[in-house]
């Protein structure tokens, strides 16, 4: 039992640290230091990347409660 506590620990842990990184690229408006093509880039994708990533480790902060979400059963 504490294995699976430090495991479940460990994973929120590393999912809040993934969504706090992601939060602050939005807050910082990193694409604002970029050059002109790669801020269209940035601008174009950045986002589209960035938000399904933060729902994933929202939902593996979870796992035990959405089981049936990640495994697909």
């Amino acid at each position: 039992m504490i294995i699976i506590e430090t495991i479940n620990k460990t994973r929120t842990g590393f999912s809040i640290a993934i969504l706090i990184l992601i939060a602050l690229v939005f807050i910082f408006r990193v694409g604002s230091f970029l050059d002109d093509q790669s801020y269209i880039f940035y601008q174009s994708y950045a986002a589209d990347i960035l938000v399904p990533i933060a729902a994933y480790f929202m939902l593996c902060m979870n796992d035990h409660q959405f089981y049936f979400i990640i495994n697909g059963t």
